[in-house]
């Protein structure tokens, strides 16, 4: 994660470079006035994207196998949503795992977004929603 705060902070003081902004200028109205997103969030939709390949069988199949759907024995009211199998982790540094970031991103959608077969309308749902930003 230090890592992507350098980033982040290598890119805002591009755009203060570009837009000829004091240093006083916050990153929000940099972004805001440049139309250009945080890394953070073109992050999370790569994930969230990616995570929806893989589910939907679209993805790499040594990814595929861990983003099984938990299969209900019984008829319970969750029954119908797309519930993956939990990864349990037993450090922080595990929760850094894709595995473990796509599936608590892909828990995080709503349920229409996650039976969407077509990933071009995913894409679209997740530019003009802002639900993670």
């Amino acid at each position: 994660m230090q890592d992507a705060r350098k980033l982040q902070t290598a890119q805002n003081n591009c755009l203060r470079a570009i837009l000829k902004a004091n240093g006083y200028c916050s990153s929000i109205d940099l972004h805001n006035q440049t139309e250009i997103e945080f890394l953070a969030v073109q992050r999370k939709r790569a994930t969230c994207i990616e995570a929806h390949k893989c589910v939907h069988g679209l993805g790499p199949p040594n990814l595929a196998q861990e983003f099984r759907l938990l299969e209900q024995n019984r008829e319970l009211r969750s029954s119908d949503k797309l519930t993956l199998m939990p990864t349990i982790t037993k450090t922080k540094f595990a929760e850094k795992d894709f595995v473990f970031r796509g599936k608590s991103l892909w828990h995080q959608l709503p349920e229409d977004w996650k039976t969407e077969d077509n990933v071009g309308k995913l894409k679209e749902y997740l530019k003009k929603e802002s639900w993670f930003s």
